[in-house]
């Protein structure tokens, strides 16, 4: 084993030719472990990949790769953990984990090294990084997008002054300047998308430079960590960072669009202008001049700007001289791109927070909008529309400025007679734009906004999808690539004598095509044939993961689905091929576009086409026995209408016929406000400092095998789905009382884990539906005031934040989302209700819900209030659809019937395929309904349940219990959980189960602090810790749970207290019970049964503890005189 303190000959990665290590100076300046840290995961990740590489090329034996793997588990939960670091001794991240493997090993973790260099290492673990952060990084631009988005929606039809130099030039609304932003960072987010095609490439196989002459695959390496392909040329893999740079690069342009956004804001808000106030939470103040209030994020954003532009020039001024293959230049890559993306992680979500929650000054907008002659453009232009040539028409209304500028006056202050005087084609009509509302309506060219709400006539900026031929909204776009393939009864059969081969496991599944005449060249290796076109988003494996069903290839484009505002077209790569679809595909039955995916043809396949007429380019012809050898295209797989019949299901890899790629669409919509979506208190995320693997396509498995699922729709679909790309799903919670309890932990669970798995938690907390109330088998619930339902829905929005938001352990993972279903519930009509929504719903299936069937054969009957509730959940479904975008609801089995209608609701409506999950109610072995104990329901809330009490009621479990809840509740790995199940299951008596869950539950639902504050008054309380340690508060809780007396005046003997405390029923017993050395006060024991206590013995709070034995504690309190 290796010391870490030993000399670094024995543990560095290179030696032999020489004579000695390298000198202080040398290793100081060769060291670079400070900053590649950060790619330890990645690493490791990198290394399980070539771990199974190896043992495929019989390089490992069966026996060697689980101990090759365990150790880099190991070593992968102790770099996450922060128990192992490198050393002085350690060069770079490489050979600090190397020297952590030969720990573990001994000579077995030497093998790993075989077939690969630091070269190939690094560029790997560069690309893996950036691919796994580009991520969180798209997730805070969607963000910012949806802060601009809600802020132009609060001030959609507010005028304001638009500048050129910084000068008055043209009357615009406030909200299409904020728009413009939004389109510069939807852009980013596009670039983003196209970057991750380039950077999808595996260099791990070339070695230092020429590959390797050992029988490795780089492809299946690149297959398993998440890339589309292996790289073509060696050489340029280990020597390539134009995937750094450009990310350099798009980090700079989002610096500048950042900085541009800062002085914006800067300007607004300064005295001079006044436009808009900032909220006090994302202000500064001074020091010295107590009126300040400083735009320190703007100015920040402004200032970081010239950081990212610092980083881009010199990444590429480093990289300008180089030659091939790499060179130790290369080292310094890395702290460039670190700090651009640490950077923008740390600025983005405090841009977005100051930016949703911005006022704007209405009045003082729309006072500035006509200044400074602002609408002279407007009048040259009504002179044109009027006839008057346009060199004339701006004589004239220049004519006109100077004319005001010499009285005074604005332009819409002149009179008829001063307008004919001036000259006499500017008539009284002129005044349908001597106006600010006059001048925005009459503008209509491609890229004008228009007022009072109308849809902008740009192709960019809609409030809605554009409706097809057939006047239905198209469906939100999705990806065309399956990454889980057909299923394997529907694959197309082999061509005869074509040889088949095992595809990569988890990423096509079953057998692939060998490639025949298209294989690569012999030094990319034999992967498998990538389905699909899109870029993938690098997820780094679980370690160890069963027949690699860990790795999820991304989605085919990023994408933002908000359908209420607007539409950006987001660029493809464009192919060739007429547009298939139109009004006949999209009927019922047709054959064109929709959700899921049509069923490839069953019959066998038909001749490939011939030649077809028309003009060909030049030396074009059909050979029918032979064929171009051109780089395959991916295959496309058409989706069908809702029952539709099957038409032409699995699109040619080549050909005239070829469909073509549609544009990727990112649908920004109006964020239902997002200030209103902002929890009290909301903080955005600090910066990522660490990676987290995620299993993403793992995410239904890990569920089922909680325990969590009772029923999903289709689940081929829904798995499909969630591996498709990151998924936008909700839950929602009503606010039936001022807290949730610990029954809707269950729901916790399960957001946490598919938040967990890369997708995007909403959260709706239900200030619409609180009002009405789901109906229960019972009676009817009773209805809470609207001021009552206000005041929890801001309550439970609080308690639910902390589960969610997840900064210290996840690095990338979506912020929820915060909506409350009154904001589009309120303004329905009793109209809008029964003709928009009510006629969708069948009564008869609304009669089939268990609670509502249960109510009508009662006698008390159902009212139509909560008859009503499923449409308003049902409703709830599809708005977040259209606002959110979002596919898959979760709730609990006794909802299924309202999940049910509201995917019902989105197909009828929007004809789209959404999903719906279901979790098991969760119950008590003696039947009593789970979340209540002896003292009443278990609130989350720590002033209805203290923190000591939810500590306790774990703990205090049943066996049978608590080896059913610990797979649903704990959030342990699978191995932990079963190892606790089976130390349960054999010693009961240890209550391992209960503890796990005790400990675990109580520091996520109230912190670290509380927990350490439960399990201290539990050991105080039994005498095996000082009572004194405890605060009054904790001390109390503790003992009102396990009951407690009160007393006024003065303060009855130990027998007496022992007696009304009820640990003993007599006087008798009491001074038996002291005779025996069985009674305590305060953890001492007592000798005699008729003292009093003296006025030292009452603990903070006025408490005395009194204790029977080893377990009977109950408190005494002292009520303070006067009350």
């Amino acid at each position: 084993m290796t010391d870490p303190t030993a000399p670094a000959s024995q543990t560095r990665l290179w030696g032999g030719r020489f004579g000695g290590g390298p000198s202080p100076a040398m290793a100081a300046l060769s060291k670079s472990t400070d900053v590649d840290w950060r790619l330890a995961p990645y690493d490791l990740a990198g290394s399980r990949a070539h771990a199974r590489v190896l043992h495929r090329a019989g390089l490992l034996t069966d026996d060697e790769l689980p101990r090759m793997l365990g150790a880099l588990t190991e070593l992968s939960a102790e770099v996450a953990a922060g128990t192992f670091a490198p050393v002085e001794a350690d060069e770079d991240v490489h050979e600090a984990l190397e020297r952590g493997l030969l720990d573990k090993l001994g000579a077995l973790g030497g093998k790993l090294r075989a077939g690969r260099s630091r070269n190939d290492q690094v560029a790997t673990d560069l690309r893996l990084y950036l691919r796994h952060n580009v991520r969180a990084l798209v997730g805070e631009l969607s963000s910012l997008e949806y802060a601009l988005l809600g802020l132009a929606e609060r001030y959609l039809d507010v005028p304001a002054p638009g500048m050129t130099h910084l000068q008055h030039a043209q009357p615009v609304l406030i909200s299409h300047q904020l728009l413009a932003h939004a389109h510069a960072f939807a852009r980013d987010v596009d670039r983003l998308q196209d970057w991750d095609r380039r950077a999808a490439v595996s260099p791990l196989g070339s070695g230092a430079l020429a590959g390797s002459s050992l029988p490795l695959d780089p492809d299946a390496v690149a297959a398993e960590l998440g890339f589309d392909r292996a790289a073509e040329n060696s050489i340029d893999a280990v020597s390539d960072r134009d995937f750094a740079a450009e990310f350099c690069f798009a980090a700079a342009l989002i610096g500048v669009h950042l900085s541009r956004l800062g002085e914006e804001v800067v300007l607004w808000t300064s005295t001079e202008f006044g436009w808009a106030r900032l909220d006090d939470a994302w202000a500064t103040g001074s020091s010295i001049m107590p009126q300040k209030k400083n735009p320190d994020i703007a100015e920040l954003a402004r200032g970081k700007s010239g950081r990212f532009v610092g980083n881009l020039t010199g990444l590429l001024t480093m990289l300008k001289g180089l030659p091939l293959a790499y060179d130790r230049d290369l080292q310094e890559d890395k702290e460039p791109v670190f700090d651009s993306l640490e950077q923008l992680l740390l600025l983005l979500p405090a841009v977005t927070g100051m930016v949703a929650t911005l006022t704007l000054r209405p009045d003082v907008l729309e006072a500035a909008a006509p200044q400074g002659f602002a609408l002279a453009t407007d009048v040259a232009e009504w002179l044109v529309s009027n006839g008057v040539p346009f060199r004339s028409a701006h004589e004239i209304s220049g004519a006109m400025v100077s004319f005001c500028e010499e009285a005074g006056l604005e332009l819409d202050q002149l009179d008829d007679d001063q307008l004919a005087g001036i000259d006499e084609r500017l008539t009284p009509d002129v005044r349908a734009v001597l106006s600010v509302p006059g001048a925005l309506a009459a503008r209509s060219t491609r890229g004008g906004r228009r007022p009072s709400g109308s849809p902008p006539s740009s192709r960019r900026w809609r409030t809605s999808p554009p409706p097809t031929a057939a006047g239905r909204p198209t469906r939100p776009w999705r990806p065309r690539s399956d990454p889980a393939g057909p299923p394997a009864h529907r694959r197309r059969a082999a061509r005869a004598g074509r040889r088949r081969r095992p595809g990569a496991a988890g990423l096509l599944g079953g057998d692939r095509p060998a490639r025949g005449h298209r294989r690569r060249a012999p030094d990319r290796g034999r992967g498998v044939l990538r389905g699909g076109g899109g870029p993938r988003l690098a997820r780094p494996p679980r370690p160890d993961p069963a027949h690699g069903g860990h790795v999820r290839p991304a989605r085919a484009a990023l994408r933002l689905l908000q359908l209420r505002r607007a539409l950006v077209r987001q660029r493809r790569r464009r192919s060739g091929g007429p547009r298939l679809g139109g009004a006949a595909a999209r009927r019922r039955g047709g054959g064109g576009g929709g959700p899921g995916r049509r069923p490839p043809p069953v019959g066998p396949r038909g001749a490939r086409p011939g030649p077809r007429p028309g003009a060909a380019h030049r030396g074009a012809r059909h050979r029918p026995g032979r064929r171009r050898r051109r780089r395959p295209r991916p295959v496309v797989v058409r989706a069908a209408a809702r029952g539709g019949a099957a038409g032409r299901g699995v699109g040619r890899a080549a050909g005239g016929d070829q469909p073509r790629d549609r544009a990727a669409v990112a649908l920004l919509g109006d964020g239902g406000g997002v200030g209103q979506r902002l929890p009290p208190g909301w903080r955005a995320a600090p910066p990522c400092r660490r990676a987290d693997w995620v299993p993403v396509t793992s995410v239904l498995d890990e569920l089922q095998r909680r325990g969590l699922i009772a029923q999903t729709t289709d689940e081929e679909a829904l798995r499909a789905h969630l591996a498709a790309g990151p998924v936008t799903y909700y839950c929602g919670f009503d606010p039936t009382a001022p807290s949730l309890h610990v029954g809707h932990l269950v729901q916790f669970m399960v957001l946490r884990a598919l938040q967990r798995a890369g997708h995007r938690p909403v959260v709706l907390v239900g200030g619409a539906t609180g009002l009405i109330g789901d109906p229960r088998p019972t009676a009817e619930r009773q209805l809470n005031d609207r001021a009552t339902v206000a005041a929890w829905v801001d309550s439970i929005r609080r308690q639910v934040a902390p589960f969610l938001d997840l900064p210290a352990e996840t690095d990338g993972l979506a912020a929820p989302v915060y909506v409350d279903n009154l904001t589009w519930t309120e303004p329905l009509s009793a109209i809008d209700l029964l003709r928009d929504l009510g006629k969708h719903f069948r009564v008869g299936r609304m009669l089939a819900k268990e609670a509502v069937s249960a109510r009508l054969n009662s006698e008390a009957g159902i009212s139509y209030t909560e008859f009503s509730y499923q449409i308003l959940q049902a409703h709830d479904f599809l708005q977040l659809f259209r606002r959110h975008g979002v596919t898959l609801q979760t709730g609990g089995s006794d909802q299924w019937g309202n999940l049910t209608a509201g995917i019902d609701l989105v197909r009828r409506v929007e004809g789209a395929t959404v999903h719906a999950l279901s979790t098991q109610l969760v119950t008590k072995s003696d039947g009593q309904k789970f979340g209540k104990s002896e003292g009443g329901t278990v609130w989350l809330d720590p002033a209805l349940t203290s923190p000591y009490a939810f500590f306790q009621f774990w703990l205090n479990a049943d066996d049978a219990d608590a080896l059913t809840w610990l797979p649903q509740f704990s959030e342990l790995p699978a191995e932990e959980v079963a190892a606790l199940v089976a130390e349960s299951t054999e010693r009961p008596a240890s209550r391992a189960a209960q503890r796990a869950l005790a400990e675990e539950l109580t520091s996520l639902v109230h912190g670290p602090e509380e927990l350490r504050q439960a399990e201290a008054a539990g050991r105080a309380l039994f005498g095996r810790e000082d009572l004194t340690t405890l605060g009054a508060e904790t001390l109390g809780a503790a003992l009102r749970e396990a009951g407690s007396v009160t007393v006024d005046g003065a303060t009855p003997t130990l027998a007496a207290l022992l007696q009304q405390t009820g640990l003993v029923s007599s006087l008798s017993e009491a001074r038996r019970t002291v005779k025996e050395g069985g009674a305590y006060l305060n953890n001492e024991r007592v000798t005699d049964a008729d003292a009093v206590p003296g006025e030292d013995a009452w603990l903070p709070g006025g408490w005395l503890v009194l204790r029977r034995g080893k377990r009977s504690v109950a408190g005494v309190q002292r009520v303070p005189a006067g009350r």
